[in-house]
């Protein structure tokens, strides 16, 4: 029998290897062959010199829609373990980051923007991303929990008296982004700076448009400093 014919196994973990790395090299597959092995800082740098730019073997080529449909039916299924997907994101924080400390530019946002303008995710696309959050982020796996605080009911004070008062102390304009309530045609939301629904003093209590009321969802913390500030400012 031939030897090229023959199927020949790596030592270390049993993946099937060509017949010339098993006779004539290491016997090892790719990756066992690369265990335990850390390049350089120095050779790093070199090998990320000499593949930048136009140096870099994929410069000025686009894969084809079949190879990219057979990247993506090898790749279906396949997901990496948690050890892993915990790896990666070790790998790749703070400094490590690719983009840590860079900013875009206004011409790089412009052209980001203008390229997703008028993309609508199709019906399938939006049933799979939706399937794909389903239990995700509920209640205590979402980042924005707060030991169910939204649940609690509003303080009998917070009626449409007391809204309309804060919109018209507001000039009917939002106290973040500045825009005006006919511009947007939709009235201000009342937000409570510090959270607490029970708190309906006028100084606890500002106007916001709808989209920057929900930022306040988040980073808590930053947006109680940042309207007390501001309520103190005025």
């Amino acid at each position: 029998m031939n030897v090229k014919d023959k199927t020949y196994y790596c030592k270390k973990c049993a993946a099937i290897i060509s017949w010339m790395t098993a006779l004539y090299r290491s016997g090892n597959c790719v990756s066992c062959s690369h265990k335990g092995k850390n390049h350089s800082e120095e050779a790093k740098k070199h090998m990320s010199k000499v593949r930048k730019g136009k140096n870099h073997h994929y410069f000025g080529k686009h894969l084809s829609k079949e190879h990219r449909e057979k990247l993506s039916k090898a790749n279906t299924g396949k997901h990496p373990s948690e050890e892993t997907r915990k790896k990666l994101s070790k790998s790749k924080r703070g400094k490590n980051h690719p983009f840590f400390g860079k900013h875009l530019s206004e011409t790089h946002r412009e052209f980001i923007s203008n390229s997703n303008k008028g993309k609508i995710p199709s019906l399938e696309t939006k049933i799979k991303i939706s399937k794909s959050l389903k239990g995700k982020y509920i209640r205590k796996n979402s980042p924005n929990w707060h030991g169910g605080l939204s649940f609690f009911p509003y303080s009998l004070k917070f009626n449409g008296d007391l809204k309309r008062s804060i919109r018209e102390r507001d000039n009917f304009t939002c106290q973040e982004c500045g825009v005006e309530e006919n511009k947007k045609q939709e009235k201000l939301s009342i937000h409570h700076i510090d959270y607490d629904k029970e708190n309906c003093d006028d100084s606890n209590l500002i106007g916001l448009c709808k989209s920057c009321h929900s930022k306040t969802n988040g980073n808590r913390d930053y947006w109680f400093v940042y309207f007390t500030y501001i309520m103190e400012s005025k």
